[in-house]
């Protein structure tokens, strides 16, 4: 274990198999100097290949693509496609007929946004036929698997939902409030019976952390600061509290060996909460990061900056499916393709929906 992360050995190939639930894909990537290496897994079916493409080039390609949706006046879609025929072509006849494909990245391709890139061939985004899951490992994978089916399939989901805390602005003068924030964690704590919502001052880092652990849904939109020389040291803004010696800060260190208790899923509804710098063998040190080893089977976080306005519409439709029960990997798909498929162009552009990508594991009793 390092920092806290987990590092359990990832079983043999025959028992891995085994794991995997029915309906379920699973692609791991290998980056060499030369050449790009695949491995699909299945519960029925295993596939090697590889691809002649050297690291420099693809490091480059994924660069490029990740800065376009900075951009939104840029064409994200000829980048869309050319990293879909690097990245999925060579498996996808391996990927037919399965509804959830999980993909184990390594190196730059942990910065890959998997939903938006593009199949020229039907013009169709990848989330358009599959619901998509990353995570750091394998081993992980199995271990969040094995906690999601631990969940009470009956149980109704509960919300803690934090929104817009009103964080020390002499401490970072250069933060503006987020109103649009409160109101989305309003308009999400609406979705579930007796949701505890936490707003404005109400918002501190030690309410948080005592509610934290009671709940199976915690929706977090508040200002997210990552600190690429020092991962530990991203932050997450919450209202200070005087009394209690408490500024309203709450740094990744502290998220590790903290009270999830019942937390199933973890949406950090803050700007660029599932990036940070690469780890080789364990992804983005991100602020995601802490949740994933801690125990909390599914974070949905965030590739790049986002907006409250936008955001909403998506993180809206997503929380009414897991409401209603629905997996987050379907309830994720649902909200994206809803995007894609509706007449607003801010909301179908790649850059509002793509943003959000889901990490963890996936239910053992998934089927196709």
């Amino acid at each position: 274990m390092r920092d806290g992360w987990p590092t359990p050995q990832a079983p043999a190939v025959d028992k891995l198999q085994s794991l995997i639930p029915e309906g379920v894909a699973v692609v791991a990537y290998g980056v060499l100097p030369d050449r790009l290496l695949f491995w699909t897994l299945s519960h029925g079916s295993r596939d090697f290949a590889e691809k002649p493409i050297d690291a420099q080039g693809l490091s480059q390609l994924v660069t490029r693509f990740r800065e376009e949706f900075q951009d939104a006046n840029v064409d994200v879609r000829p980048d869309a496609e050319r990293l879909y025929a690097v990245l999925i072509d060579p498996v996808s006849p391996h990927l037919s007929g399965f509804g959830t494909v999980v993909f184990i990245p390594d190196a730059i391709l942990h910065a890959v946004p998997f939903a938006a890139l593009t199949d020229a061939k039907t013009n169709r985004f990848l989330v358009e036929d599959h619901a998509i899951v990353v995570a750091p490992s394998i081993a992980l994978f199995l271990r969040a698997s094995e906690s999601r089916g631990a969940t009470d399939p009956v149980a109704r989901p509960t919300l803690l939902a934090i929104g817009d805390p009103a964080f020390d602005s002499t401490a970072f003068p250069y933060l503006p409030r987020l109103s649009g924030a409160a109101a989305e964690a309003k308009r999400v704590a609406g979705l579930y019976p007796d949701a505890v919502l936490l707003t404005g001052t109400e918002a501190t880092r030690s309410i948080f952390l005592a509610e934290l652990g009671r709940h199976t849904v915690v929706h977090i939109a508040s200002h997210a600061l990552t600190n690429d020389s020092d991962p530990l040291r991203s932050r997450l803004l919450f209202t200070p509290d005087p009394e209690h010696g408490d500024s309203g800060t709450l740094f990744a260190e502290e998220l590790y060996g903290a009270p999830f208790g019942k937390v199933r899923l973890v949406v950090l509804a803050a700007c660029s909460t599932a990036s940070g710098r690469i780890s080789r063998g364990e992804g983005p040190l991100s602020i995601a990061r802490p949740f994933l080893a801690g125990g909390v089977p599914s974070v949905l976080a965030t590739m790049w900056e986002i907006e409250d306005s936008s955001s909403t519409e998506l993180l809206t439709a997503f929380h009414r499916e897991i409401a209603a029960g629905r997996p987050p990997e379907e309830a994720l798909r649902d909200a994206q393709v809803a995007m894609i498929e509706g007449t607003d162009p801010a909301l179908r552009a790649p850059r509002t929906w793509a943003a959000f990508q889901l990490a963890g594991g996936v239910d053992r009793s998934a089927r196709g």
